[in-house]
């Protein structure tokens, strides 16, 4: 019986298997047995090495000669010959050019397996950076009614998003105020969790930072690429919206690129501070 895991094919080589010694020695009757003896081998993972079975497996005709003891002898004379281009293992026969080949199907498949799964990440991350979320995709459901299935798949998508996103109503409605004005929209779900992390004191400044770095994005007309990832912007170690609060940012000017507080000499930064008090005396 045919083992249903096994490959349904493997790689056959015209110029290695004519010019095998081996081979050039066989009458074409021996081919043929030889042929038929790897096809079965390469399904049954090796066959019983006995030549009575074997004779019976390739459906070898002991009835064209006279005397039954002749077609034995001619059959044996066969399998003794073919059977040297086999070896054996726990009393089966297997065959060294389809083990390699076996080797490197399984090689194939798991390399291929691996580029898919690879491929799929890239494909998931790329959509979370162009929807600004994840995309959570509804699980399969089976052919019935349409409406019904189409109207469970949805509601099921929209609360695993919602679970994703969790979080209290009060942080979420604040997040979303940050989210509706800060100029990048990539990475959602990692935004809100940095987010979740910060100090209230740290969320006020934020919404304080934020129009001063949309207003520089603006005035610099910075490339969407060059503007920082949300996540990236309420890191809550890193502190990067401090560099925009009022009280260190100043207005950069067209066509140049505005000093930080933080890249500014003793002297510039007096300089911008004593500027800065005088504006909003």
């Amino acid at each position: 019986m045919i083992k249903k895991n096994n490959p349904p094919a493997f790689q056959f080589y015209p110029k290695d298997f004519i010019s095998d010694m081996n081979v050039m020695m066989m009458t074409n009757e021996e081919v043929g047995v030889y042929i038929k003896m790897i096809c079965l081998v390469w399904l049954e993972d090796g066959i019983p090495d006995d030549s009575g079975k074997i004779q019976r497996l390739c459906n070898h005709p002991s009835t064209t000669l006279p005397t039954k003891e002749q077609g034995s002898e001619e059959w044996e004379n066969i399998f003794s010959k073919v059977r040297t281009c086999f070896y054996e293992k726990k009393e089966k026969l297997f065959h060294k050019r389809l083990d390699v080949e076996k080797k490197k199907q399984k090689e194939w498949r798991k390399k291929s397996r691996a580029g898919g799964l690879l491929s799929a990440e890239k494909r998931r991350r790329k959509r979370i950076d162009e929807n600004g979320a994840r995309v959570v995709e509804p699980p399969h459901q089976p052919k019935g009614n349409s409406s019904s299935s189409s109207s469970s798949s949805f509601s099921s998508s929209n609360k695993q998003e919602k679970e994703t996103m969790s979080g209290k109503p009060d942080a979420m409605s604040e997040f979303e105020s940050f989210w509706e004005i800060y100029p990048r929209k990539a990475s959602k779900q990692d935004a809100f969790v940095k987010w979740k992390n910060l100090k209230k004191t740290q969320q006020k400044e934020i919404m304080e930072a934020v129009p001063n770095y949309r207003k520089e994005i603006e005035i610099l007309k910075t490339e969407t690429r060059y503007i920082k990832h949300p996540a990236t912007f309420l890191h809550p170690e890193r502190e990067r919206w401090k560099d925009y609060l009022p009280e260190n940012w100043k207005e950069p000017t067209p066509g140049g690129k505005a000093k930080k507080p933080s890249e500014m000499t003793p002297e510039e930064y007096t300089a911008y501070q004593d500027s800065f008090f005088k504006e909003n005396k």
